[in-house]
């Protein structure tokens, strides 16, 4: 007799719109930030309703300091997370903004939990 291993279906994912401004995003920088956002946020998915990632290079033409990166997540509770990032290039600020939404989401997770099952981990009703 076979048995089927049975597997949970899988989520569906997570709609990322990537824009920016005073900047040209070509392919390889949209998929970077899809592809990173989505790596950061994987944990939190189920939660998730959508994200948006938004570039711009705050100075122009000339160098230095200058591209943000501001990433909002929308969660299916119906409240919203936004967090941004200023760094030398578009990949690095994604990179860091990405690490502090995925950073924040561990927190309010965290303050969440604590407050529904207290410091010993039993559920407290409410």
């Amino acid at each position: 007799m076979t048995r089927l291993a049975h597997h949970a279906p899988t989520p569906k994912a997570l709609p990322i719109t990537v824009t920016g401004r005073r900047m040209n995003l070509n392919h390889a920088v949209r998929d970077f930030a899809q592809d990173r956002l989505a790596a950061a946020l994987q944990r939190f998915a189920p939660r998730l309703r959508e994200a948006s990632v938004w570039l711009e290079d705050v100075n122009g033409p000339r160098r230095g300091v200058d591209k943000l990166c501001r990433i909002s997540v929308r969660l299916k509770s119906g409240g919203q997370v936004t967090v941004s990032a200023e760094a030398d290039s578009e990949y690095a600020a994604v990179a860091q903004a990405a690490e502090r939404a995925a950073a924040l989401l561990t927190r309010k997770h965290k303050r969440t939990w604590m407050a529904r099952h207290g410091r010993n981990g039993r559920r407290i009703n409410i």
